[in-house]
């Protein structure tokens, strides 16, 4: 039954997330043909309005996914929805993962398409020399995998926040938007006050040392903020 609400979830996904991908791809391929092409430096007013172009974007595009991750959880399990999403013979825990799931690989593929952007870029822009050279690129490979352990554990903490938020928000009778709101600025002020408890108010410049305690950070507040989505959907959930 979970692969069957993973795949519902996914079909629920509009066209236009899509489609805001392929023009950031597309963005990408003009750009690298456009610098590769150029047989000078562009001048200010043409970097400039590549880069705001760029950042409307990748701002609409997680934007846009941030919306539907908000609209997915509230309108399927806390809208009027949820009556006939509750009553499917399926799980409070399968409801919320299947959704945390899709909500994570929707994340995880805006960073990937911005990747892959960024790359069709760099390659236009090694046909430029007078742009390459005024761009520096370090690489660390040695802490490849704290990275992307932080970065995927980063990525669901950062959807459960927001589904605990939403979730604490229909505790209240009235206002539930705005209680969702204060909700979820409590939630992050709570994570930016646990940060000194794991000495990461003064943080070393050595990745090693830091990288395990935002992983424990992340671990701890994904687990409460799981537990506490699904109390409440479970035992306190009121419907209007």
């Amino acid at each position: 039954m979970l692969a069957k609400l993973f795949k519902y979830e996914f079909k629920t996904i509009g066209n236009w997330y899509l489609a805001i991908n392929a023009l950031i791809l597309l963005f990408s391929l003009i750009t690298a043909v456009f610098t590769a092409m150029l047989p000078f430096k562009p001048g200010e007013l043409t970097l400039n309005l590549l880069v705001l172009a760029g950042l409307a974007l990748i701002t609409g595009q997680f934007l846009a996914t941030l919306i539907l991750i908000i609209r997915r959880f509230y309108t399927n399990l806390l809208g009027r929805e949820g009556y006939l999403t509750l009553t499917l013979p399926v799980t409070c825990h399968q409801l919320i993962i299947s959704k945390l799931l899709v909500a994570s690989i929707l994340t995880i593929v805006n960073y990937l398409i911005l990747a892959i952007g960024g790359l069709i870029i760099w390659s236009g822009l090694k046909f430029n020399p007078s742009l390459l050279h005024t761009i520096t690129i370090t690489s660390d490979f040695n802490n490849i995998l704290y990275f992307l352990s932080y970065f995927f554990i980063g990525t669901i903490s950062s959807i459960l926040d927001i589904y605990l938020a939403i979730a604490i928000g229909q505790l209240f009778r009235n206002h539930r938007i705005s209680m969702a709101i204060v909700s979820y600025i409590i939630i992050t002020a709570l994570i930016f006050i646990m940060e000194p408890i794991f000495g990461l108010n003064n943080p070393s410049p050595d990745i090693d040392s830091n990288m395990p305690k935002l992983l424990a950070i992340d671990i701890l507040f994904s687990i409460i903020n799981y537990s506490g989505t699904h109390y409440i959907i479970k035992n306190k959930l009121d419907i209007q």
